[in-house]
């Protein structure tokens, strides 16, 4: 995903089909995630951090923030140079 696109990409951890695609969302929307179904031991866990157990009453809302997360960038390196080299593009 380019930097300049302000969007949310929602990518499935460990899909069992391969119709669990990343789904690409406006960063205007508001997710709204409930269980459904059986809902034995569901955790939620954030950037890879201690899981936090939901109920099946529980309602996780996902949301931009106001701040801006400032990355840094390396120096003379486009977008496009980086994922050129990231995914072998051009190469034989």
């Amino acid at each position: 995903m380019h930097p300049a696109v302000e969007s949310f990409v929602i990518t499935p951890i460990c899909p069992h089909t391969l119709s669990d695609r990343p789904l690409v969302i406006r960063d205007s929307s508001c997710v709204v995630l409930k269980l459904s179904g059986d809902t034995e031991s569901v955790f939620l866990t954030l950037d890879g951090q201690r899981g936090i157990p939901l109920q099946p009453t529980d309602l996780v809302r996902v949301t931009r923030a106001k701040e801006v997360l400032k990355l840094i960038q390396p120096a003379k390196k486009s977008y496009f140079e980086i994922l050129r080299n990231k995914l072998k593009w051009g190469e034989a």
